[in-house]
């Protein structure tokens, strides 16, 4: 997780997730001053799996009609890095190039894989 130098904010990633889900809901809790009980925690665990917003309309999208699910579903494999399966060389030099120009200015950082 990491906090927005000036803001009021927190973020976390579904790789950050995936790697130590724990220690991100501590996280998220402490920014929010909550204290949930061991119980509450996995619950919160267990509905941020994947799979568990795959399966739920409230998380992938099925309910946006603009979507056509039978072409490409909005969550696909859950797998990381699965991008690089996707793209010729040559589209992923364009993204690099592109995502470069355009977040040259933000302090933000993404992670493309683990």
């Amino acid at each position: 997780m990491s906090l927005l130098r000036g803001h009021n904010t927190a973020d976390t990633e579904a790789f950050q997730c995936e790697q130590d889900c724990g220690r991100e809901i501590d996280g998220l809790c402490s920014f929010l001053g909550l204290s949930p009980s061991p119980e509450e925690k996995e619950r919160v665990r267990a509905s941020v799996t994947f799979d568990s917003m795959k399966q739920n309309k409230m998380t992938n999208y099925t309910t946006i009609k603009t979507l056509n699910h039978t072409v490409s579903p909005f969550m696909r494999k859950g797998e990381v890095g699965d991008w690089k399966n996707h793209f010729t060389v040559a589209q992923n030099e364009q993204f690099d190039e592109d995502y470069k120009q355009k977040m040259k200015n933000t302090d933000l950082k993404f992670r493309f894989e683990i």
